[in-house]
């Protein structure tokens, strides 16, 4: 399963807070907007599940926003991942498959 806060803090060691804090803002602002829109001036109901959609992907990253700004810097990252740090190829590998889970609907 997804651990949100620890899959922020391995973004934020691999690319720094600063361009994760920047995406996952964009991606909440976007998404949701984008879906809001989408879904808000809907004619079929394909049209208003795609709407729905994309505005859970926006609402897929508060979470993970709100852990970015709470670790907020390479060091307090280290801290969340722990022993894990030692190997970070291991470490991309072990996280990365699980941003696949973001595009599930509503996951985090």
């Amino acid at each position: 399963m997804i651990q949100p806060r620890k899959l922020t803090a391995v973004d934020i060691y691999l690319l720094g807070p600063r361009l994760i804090i920047i995406e996952f803002a964009t991606a909440v602002l976007l998404g949701t907007a984008l879906g809001g829109f989408i879904f808000a001036r809907a004619h079929s109901l394909g049209t208003q599940l795609f709407g729905a959609y994309i505005l859970s992907l926006g609402i897929n990253y508060v979470p993970m926003l709100w852990h970015a700004v709470r670790i907020g810097s390479r060091e307090q990252a280290v801290i969340q991942i722990g022993n894990e740090i030692a190997d970070t190829g291991a470490l991309a590998a072990k996280y990365r498959p699980q941003t696949l889970y973001l595009l599930l609907p509503l996951v985090t």
